[in-house]
């Protein structure tokens, strides 16, 4: 009778299980004490939330269920859960994306509008998160700062994407973008400048890899993915517009107003903001500042992917060559996720399902 008893509790708890995390993360997020606001003056807020994130301030041991309009303060740690999105809006308007099991502290952030100064300072533990900086012409000084546990990620104002691990970390670049990357193994080294449309890998223990251009298809993947609404979101042109068009071929974000009032930006001079975080539809990509392309014997063969090689620059490659660049992506991403499950581990212990006792 008691091995049945044992038995019967260990499918009761397999049941419990296969229920789905979304469950348990409800069953989490019920938990949660009701939210109270941090010290000090708020540094952003909540835009939107698509399923279930955590928020916990510095002076604070309470966890916090994150919910839509709510303020965010510095130092505050943002934690999201299982099949979790949410978008987060900074006081520069700058805006931060992030995806599923993903953790981030917003260590630094000050922005001084009348003395033209912003000085932000992310530390992103585990993940994945897309930023959209804003650009801030005539300021004094205006750094933005994204730091992992292998790589400092230092922004001019820009659109990238940022996947990592405990051990290892993806960047990728969109439009109009140019980002200095430090590997936190060769401190020493200059910093590695990433262009619009490329990605590198800065894995621990390693040299940074070579940097490598990214498809189209590619990209709209990734900007899919990093969508808090991926059902309202259309296709992003990538094909490129002539010189003069420039301004307008840059990606968009569109305003959160009623449907009569979205054609037109409340400040002319301003880009379109909203917390949904992406690309304006019918937006094209500046490809103007395209580079020569490389030798055949530049690309890097996925045999060769620990040996660095500093390429020139170079435009977006032909379409034999595509292929060959997304299996590569596809393999490395590949890699993020296993090194991602096993990272998720380490995320601050949560509220847990309660232990079956054997009565």
């Amino acid at each position: 009778m008691k091995y049945k008893h044992i038995v019967k509790m260990i499918f009761v708890f397999a049941f419990i299980i296969s229920a789905g995390i979304s469950t348990g993360n409800s069953q989490i997020i019920s938990d949660l004490e009701t939210y109270q606001p941090g010290y000090g003056t708020p540094v952003g807020k909540i835009n939107l939330i698509q399923g279930n994130a955590v928020i916990i301030h510095s002076d604070d041991t309470n966890r916090y269920a994150v919910k839509q309009d709510i303020p965010v303060f510095k130092k505050d740690t943002v934690i999201t859960l299982d099949k979790s999105r949410l978008s987060l809006e900074l006081i520069d308007e700058s805006i931060i994306i992030m995806g599923s099991n993903s953790k981030m502290k917003l260590t630094q952030t000050l922005f001084d509008k009348q003395a033209k100064i912003r000085t932000s300072l992310i530390n992103m533990a585990l993940g994945k998160a897309r930023f959209i900086v804003q650009k801030l012409k005539d300021f004094n000084e205006s750094n933005f700062t994204i730091k992992t546990k292998t790589a400092v990620v230092g922004v001019r104002g820009s659109d990238f994407i940022i996947k990592t691990t405990q051990s290892l970390t993806q960047v990728t670049t969109l439009d109009d973008t140019i980002l200095e990357i430090i590997s936190l193994e060769n401190l020493e080294k200059p910093p590695v400048l990433l262009h619009t449309f490329e990605q590198i890998n800065i894995e621990s223990g390693f040299l940074p890899s070579e940097i490598i251009p990214v498809s189209p298809g590619i990209i709209q993947d990734m900007t899919m993915e990093m969508s808090v609404k991926p059902k309202s979101i259309e296709p992003v042109n990538l094909t490129g517009t002539p010189k003069e068009s420039a301004e307008k071929s840059k990606i968009r974000i569109l305003p959160s107003r009623p449907a009569a009032e979205q054609g037109k930006p409340e400040h002319p001079d301003q880009p379109f903001t909203d917390s949904g975080g992406l690309g304006k539809p019918g937006a094209e990509v500046n490809m103007n500042n395209a580079r020569p392309p490389l030798p055949d014997d530049k690309f890097m063969k996925p045999e060769n992917i620990n040996i660095p090689i500093q390429p020139d620059r170079f435009v977006m490659p032909h379409e034999d060559r595509i292929s060959k660049q997304e299996d590569f992506l596809r393999q490395e991403n590949e890699r993020i996720i296993e090194k991602t499950v096993e990272d998720i581990k380490r995320l601050p212990d949560l509220p847990k399902p309660p232990v079956l006792m054997e009565k």
